[in-house]
């Protein structure tokens, strides 16, 4: 389970590499939806001239749970997954962005 830590002096890009991509460059753009108790990630590439459509990846990650306590009643709050979290940064400051 240890294994599925991110380390915390983990580099630029660093967590895109973990994914699969590994030149972020190609990345044209990205969509965040909440589908169930999910969010969906999904990473489009910029397509080559001889392409017709653009190659997409798709990652889903489970929203965290948390109780919170309001006025004395527990209410269970959903956040974005941890990993997702450490991913957004590094879509959003991606070289060539448009």
């Amino acid at each position: 389970m240890l294994d599925n830590l991110i380390p915390l002096d983990i580099n630029m890009y660093d967590n895109l590499k973990i994914l699969g991509i590994t030149q972020p460059e190609d990345i044209d753009h990205y969509t965040l939806r909440q589908e169930a108790h999910h969010d969906i990630l999904k990473i489009y590439f910029r397509k080559d001239k001889d392409e017709h459509y653009a190659k997409s990846v798709k990652f889903k990650y489970p929203l965290q749970r948390k109780l919170v306590n309001l006025d004395n009643n527990l209410k269970e709050i959903n956040e974005i997954n941890l990993h997702l979290r450490d991913v957004k940064p590094n879509l959003s400051t991606r070289p060539n962005q448009p």
